[in-house]
């Protein structure tokens, strides 16, 4: 794997596609994990999924761009699609063929509804698309592209399909791929463009029922904005381990920098906001089956905290290494390259603005008293509980009953033994405060307040804290996982969180004692020692 990944590292230096990596994956056919299991494939636990996105990324994130975004392509098509479109694609993904999703324009950004690709009928009946979509990861490469087409002049809501482009099925000339764009971070991906001239479209070609796509589009981004966690996830962890090995290599006054409580306590914090990460993650993906019609409340969440506390925990280990970071040294070099990389991932599917407006337009549920289920609750957050399989026709655009999460949070502190009780009520006070200025913020769908987005960051941050919570409170401590000693992971993760909440400067290392430090620290050696990737839920995750 690692010549591999050596490889990998040159062609993102020269700007090249990772092929020979990309081939190398598809041979353990690892592409399985994209296909549902109706198709014979092997996505029923998109948690699993999650981890194969994390797994890559964790080697090299522009790698992990370029294979899943497979999955991205045909999430609508598991969505929406007839079994027999379905089967199509699962063929095409078999055979080793990369699936695109066209949705964005150069001219519209993520303005999808001002989309221009035409969808349109003749005389005869017969359909015809035209026009281009650009910035279209493997539009250049890809076997296919599910594409969102303007399907009524007047567009809106109703206005658009989705349609599946096979590039086999057209001839010379009905359509020219764009030329790969130079971008700062994943720079061996293909991120390029189709422009389509007259192309005669099929019934069979057709995704969406007529004047659904926008619709299954929304469904379909519930699913991979949950998957991008996973990239962050594995962005994380690759910073992560580089700081660690720094901290171990580096002396400091005749010291380790490990020893050192100042250089303990920032990785503490490091991995603090990693653990909650983790566990949002998890929770949103497992969440997937057991409480789908709520997905849309907690994937918009988790888009805006996961990608963007990565982004800090990057930026902060980065500074981490002092002068070495402008120097050519090992650690700066995988520092620089996974922040470059990483920033991408923010604006994937939505950026920070769609997601927080996605969870604002649903604040009316969010107050409201509704009837959760505990059960539910309880089998997504014991990871020892098989849920159910992955039922994507389960999905809604938006949540009848705001968040079982929150409802069911304080029975969960009850839950909780001294001292975390008392800084997870601290942490259910703050719900019930933002909850309550959430209920008297205007409901308008133009001309937001930035007081609404505040509020939405905020209830996002309590809803990752909160699940956090759940899963120590369901699931058994991991056998010989240290975070899970003395429950010192949600320790970190409450007192992290709650700084932000509460606007509060770090506490740390006041009140993170020389036990939590050095449970902290010999984290990172416990997992260093085994070659895997810091996880809440085993003792040496490896995804592949």
């Amino acid at each position: 794997m690692s010549d591999l990944m050596q490889k990998v590292n040159e062609n993102d230096s020269r700007d090249e596609f990772p092929t020979e990596a990309i081939e190398a994956l598809n041979r353990i056919k690892l592409y399985e994990y994209y296909i549902p299991e109706i198709y014979d494939g092997k996505l029923r636990d998109l948690d699993d999924t999650v981890n194969i996105v994390r797994g890559m990324a964790r080697h090299n994130l522009g790698l992990a761009v370029a294979h899943a975004k497979t999955i991205l392509g045909a999430v609508t098509v598991w969505v929406g699609g007839d079994h027999a479109v379905g089967a199509r694609v699962s063929y095409i993904i078999r055979l080793g063929g990369a699936v695109s999703w066209g949705l964005t324009e150069r001219e519209h950004g993520s303005d999808l509804l001002a989309g221009q690709l035409e969808l349109s009928v003749d005389e005869a009946g017969t359909k015809h698309l035209s026009g281009e979509k650009w910035l279209i990861n493997n539009a250049t490469r890809g076997s296919a592209l599910t594409l969102l087409a303007r399907s009524a002049k007047t567009g809106g809501p109703r206005g658009f399909d989705l349609v599946l482009f096979e590039k086999a099925k057209h001839p010379e000339g009905s359509y020219e791929t764009l030329d790969k764009e130079l971008t700062f971070g994943i720079r061996g991906s293909d991120i390029s463009g189709i422009r389509i001239h007259d192309a005669e479209i099929e019934d069979i070609d057709m995704i969406s029922a007529p004047g659904r796509g926008i619709e299954m589009v929304m469904l379909g981004l519930q699913v991979t904005r949950t998957l991008c966690c996973g990239l962050s996830l594995g962005a994380a962890d690759q910073a992560l381990a580089a700081a660690y090995g720094f901290a171990q290599a580096r002396t400091l006054y005749g010291r380790k920098l490990i020893e050192l409580p100042q250089a303990q306590a920032v990785l503490a914090k490091a991995l603090a906001d990693h653990l909650l990460n983790e566990a949002f993650t998890t929770f949103v993906a497992r969440s997937a089956h057991e409480m789908a019609d709520e997905l849309s409340v907690h994937c918009a969440a988790a888009k805006f905290v996961v990608p963007t506390r990565t982004e800090a925990i990057i930026r902060q280990l980065r500074s981490f290494s002092g002068a070495k970071s402008f120097l050519d040294d090992p650690t700066a070099v995988v520092l620089s390259r996974v922040e470059r990389d990483h920033r991408i991932v923010s604006l994937f599917d939505g950026n920070t603005v769609v997601n927080l407006t996605s969870l604002i337009g649903q604040f009316g549920t969010l107050y409201r008293s509704a009837e959760s289920s505990t059960s539910a609750i309880s089998i997504t957050c014991n990871m020892e509980a098989e849920v159910a399989p992955m039922d994507f026709g389960a999905l809604t655009l938006f949540s009848r009953k705001g968040s079982s999460l929150l409802r069911e949070l304080p029975d969960a502190v009850n839950a909780l033994s001294e001292p975390l009780r008392d800084r997870a009520t601290i942490l259910l006070n703050v719900v019930d405060n933002t909850l309550n200025e959430i209920s008297r913020e205007p409901r308008t769908a133009v001309d937001i307040p930035n007081s609404s987005y505040v509020l939405a960051e905020r209830i996002s941050l309590c809803l990752a804290a909160a699940a956090a919570i759940h899963l120590a409170v369901h699931t058994a401590p991991v056998h010989g996982n240290p975070l899970w000693k003395n429950s010192v992971w949600l320790e970190l993760v409450l007192d992290r969180a709650l700084d932000c909440l509460l606007d509060r400067r770090d506490t740390y290392p006041e009140t993170w004692g020389v036990d939590i430090l050095e449970t902290a620290t010999k984290t990172f050696e416990h997992f260093a020692t085994q070659g895997a990737c810091i996880s809440l839920w085993s003792s040496a995750q490896e995804a592949i």
